[in-house]
């Protein structure tokens, strides 16, 4: 439950739902935005994920987190 909003300057805006949802997916969506907003494919985007997830103190990548198309 995420929406991308590009603003003017072209830059991103990731605006995502919180309220009664885990927090885990809800990181899962700013992670997924973030990938999504900078093209990110392929290894470039699995690093991406994997230190998005780290700097959210989690040990690996919340598996449920991932697109079906990863």
């Amino acid at each position: 439950m995420r929406t991308l909003r590009r603003r003017p300057d072209g830059s991103f805006v990731v605006a995502v739902v919180l309220h009664d949802r885990p927090w885990a997916d809800v990181l899962a969506d700013l992670v997924e935005g973030v990938v999504a907003a900078n093209a990110m494919r392929g290894a470039e985007a699995k690093r991406c994920r994997a230190a998005l997830w780290s700097a959210c103190g989690a040990k690996e990548v919340i598996p449920h987190a991932l697109p079906d198309a990863a």
